[in-house]
């Protein structure tokens, strides 16, 4: 587990010192448990998760959109400097 997110762990109290925690940070971070995946270019071994299947799990469209209003606000800001 990386340093970060064993600090983060202990902070938010997320199931304190329990193994079921420590497992569950290397599974979401470190793809522990995880199956193999075939190799391809540039992302390697790792879950592959292609745009339909973000469209299907999460707001895409509202994502981007939170972005461009942030990056916006930030230009804004540098402008003002």
């Amino acid at each position: 587990m990386t340093r970060q997110n064993s600090d983060k762990k202990y902070f938010y109290e997320i199931d304190g010192r329990d193994p079921n925690g420590y497992v569950g940070c290397m599974w979401s971070i470190c793809g522990v448990h995880d199956q193999g995946w075939r190799e391809r270019p540039v992302f390697g071994k790792i879950r592959y998760m292609n745009y339909a299947g973000c469209k299907r799990k999460f707001d895409v469209d509202g994502y981007i959109a939170y972005v461009k209003r942030l990056a916006g606000e930030s230009k804004k800001r540098k402008a003002e400097i």
